[in-house]
């Protein structure tokens, strides 16, 4: 009875100690599966930062860009296995990697984020406080309603009359203009001695731009009245919340004809940002006459309120028009097209400046007007600097911020990025470098007491 009593404990305690031993051995597997896969992420995080470290050098020193090299990109799958194997000793049942975005993707949205994301630490509230100042002209300007009232007055005025105008004594300061003008308005503004590129542009991205310059002429009351129109509404000042930063951020890592820092590959990079034709050359004509636009605008919207200047007109239309005495009509029509001539003129000496690194008002003065009605045939004044006028520099973020399209600037942005990049690394594809991917991990791991292997799987993403 007692030996039975005795193998009842034995057997109790042999089988509490098998319970015991069982559920130390389920726990230590739980630890140990629960280690091993903290081990599989560890490494699959280090993977993951491995990757990021293989980013595009010049593009980041260049552009404050961070992408992944698109040559390493090519080979990352192959390469990060490599590098688990040697870390851990056992190479991953499965890495693939997917869902890769370059950093071109999504209609330029991946490029605007990582530029935004660079320029939070840049003095962005000072940037835009600078653009905010160069708009305000330009805002006024376009929400005032003078010019078009005075377009208006020129289409209406003596509709049923022909302007005629005929060899007199005292010439006619717009005919002088009108021939400087058949040789192209980019040669006038151009400093002399300065050369103009002929770089083409490799248009990858971007689309190019097709629109046409529109000629002005200043015998025709209709030619003037339209070039005026497109003067209309502008939307920069909408623009600035949203896209102020991306324009000093294009200010700042892309040269243009005044601030040139490289000799070679494209010259006129805002230019084309503003433009996107496919030469430096028409970029930058294109460029001058959408200033001819801004400052035309509002040099005639100055002449409107200058008396003594339109009393100089107005003498000067009373000489030249040959039916002036019976119809005082026509002499205001002239003198409106003569004052339209003079505010273009005083617009080339303004580019002349900007060109040459002056800072032109916004709003002009008399003391700093600086062409005369007898030198408007020649274009010949001396172009004055006001430091606080804007310079060419801002009149380009302006530019920028009057684009229709915002989206457009950024596509633009990759194409001078990978042409710069591809003067030195003729293989570099921008569409190659991934901002982001996703990373997913398959491994074994074997159990630590039972004959069962496990297996582990993880899928992450990584964005820059």
């Amino acid at each position: 009875m007692k030996n039975e009593e005795c193998g009842q404990v034995t057997i109790f305690l042999s089988l509490l100690l098998i319970s015991f031993l069982l559920i130390l051995s389920v726990c230590l597997e739980g630890i140990y599966l629960h280690i091993q896969k903290g081990r599989i992420a560890q490494q699959q995080a280090a993977a993951g930062e491995y990757a990021q470290a293989n980013y595009h050098k010049e593009l980041l020193e260049q552009y404050h860009i961070f992408a992944i090299d698109g040559r390493y990109g090519a080979k990352m799958e192959a390469s990060l296995k490599r590098n688990w194997t040697y870390h851990t000793g056992n190479a991953p049942s499965v890495l693939h990697i997917s869902n890769a975005v370059a950093v071109t993707g999504s209609d330029g949205q991946v490029l605007r984020h990582q530029i935004r994301e660079y320029m939070k630490y840049a003095e962005s509230a000072k940037l835009l406080d600078q653009i905010k100042d160069s708009l305000s002209g330009v805002k006024e300007e376009a929400e005032t309603d003078s010019i078009k009232n005075q377009v208006e007055h020129i289409k209406e005025e003596d509709s049923d009359q022909e302007v005629q105008v005929e060899e007199q004594p005292v010439q006619d300061p717009r005919k002088g203009l009108k021939k400087l003008l058949s040789e192209g308005l980019l040669p006038l503004v151009m400093p002399e001695g300065k050369n103009i590129s002929e770089q083409a542009v490799n248009i990858v991205y971007g689309k190019k731009d097709g629109t046409k310059e529109k000629k002005i002429d200043f015998f025709q009351k209709d030619s003037v009245a339209e070039y005026l129109s497109t003067n209309g509404k502008k939307t920069a000042g909408k623009n600035l919340a949203t896209e102020g930063l991306a324009a000093a951020y294009a200010a700042e890592v892309f040269q243009d004809a005044v601030g040139q820092r490289y000799k070679d590959g494209v010259q006129y990079e805002m230019e084309y940002l503003i433009a996107g034709k496919a030469t430096d050359t028409e970029n930058l004509k294109s460029v001058v006459h959408r200033l001819m636009a801004i400052r035309f605008g509002l040099n005639y919207a100055y002449l409107l309120s200058d008396g003594g200047k339109q009393a100089q007109a107005y003498a000067l239309a009373v000489q030249i028009g040959t039916i002036a005495s019976a119809v005082p009509a026509v002499v205001e029509g002239i003198k409106m097209l003569i004052m339209a001539a003079w505010a273009y003129g005083e617009a080339v000496i303004d580019l002349r400046g900007l060109l040459k690194g002056n800072k032109i008002p916004l709003i002009k003065k008399e003391d700093n007007w600086q062409l005369s009605l007898h030198n408007l045939a020649k274009l010949s004044a001396e172009t004055k600097s006001d430091q606080s006028g804007i310079s060419y520099q801002g009149y380009l973020k302006i530019l920028l911020l009057l684009q229709s399209d915002q989206k457009e600037k950024y596509m633009r942005m990759m194409d001078l990025m990978e042409q710069r990049i591809q003067i030195k690394q003729p293989d570099f594809v921008l569409q190659e470098c991934y901002f982001s991917y996703q990373m997913t991990v398959e491994s074994k791991i074997r159990s630590l007491f039972f004959k069962h292997t496990y297996t582990v799987k993880d899928t992450r993403n990584y964005v820059y």
